[in-house]
């Protein structure tokens, strides 16, 4: 099923059926995500940031592919639009690092930058730890800012309520 605009035409789905999780999940066919991405894509670039926090992005191993195809398709779109090696995404840490696929949900959190400004370090290792119902795991990666002053990123998105709760997982 989908989400309609003011004229009834479908603009995104309400149901992504990777799992017993359902919710909005993207765009309801390719018109619609062109639309989206160039709506996201010009949002990015115009802003005056180096590094930016994505509090949703496409987990894509939980369809199939590498965990980082969402984020990179993003990254490629940012690039050809303001111009080659302008964006960089942090890559996921090793997956031995990360949850099971089972227990990683549709969305993630993630990290683009401009290379150009900033130097990503690694990801921070954490213990594991139990992650509550409506809240994704927390990423930190720290990095170098212009004239080498070190910083911490940080980014957590909270799970939108769903008719079908999950328990807790591991992380």
């Amino acid at each position: 099923t989908y989400y309609n605009d003011r004229d009834g035409n479908h603009v995104t789905v309400d149901d992504c059926g990777t799992d017993a999780d359902p919710g909005p999940r993207g765009a309801a066919d390719a018109a619609n995500l062109e639309r989206q991405q160039a709506k996201i894509v010009t949002a990015i670039n115009d802003l005056d940031a180096s590094i930016v926090s994505l509090e949703e992005i496409e987990n894509s191993v939980k369809f199939g592919k590498d965990r980082d195809f969402g984020v990179s398709t993003l990254v490629d779109a940012l690039n050809a639009a303001a111009g080659a090696d302008t964006w960089a995404y942090a890559p996921s840490p090793d997956a031995a690092d990360l949850p099971t696929v089972a227990e990683q949900d549709v969305i993630r959190t993630a990290f683009i930058y401009k290379p150009a400004d900033v130097e990503p370090g690694r990801w921070v290792a954490g213990a594991r730890r139990v992650v509550g119902l409506q809240q994704r795991p927390a990423a930190a990666r720290p990095g170098l800012q212009g004239g080498g002053r070190a910083r911490l990123g940080r980014v957590r998105g909270d799970r939108q309520p769903t008719s079908s709760p999950r328990a807790p997982v591991s992380m």
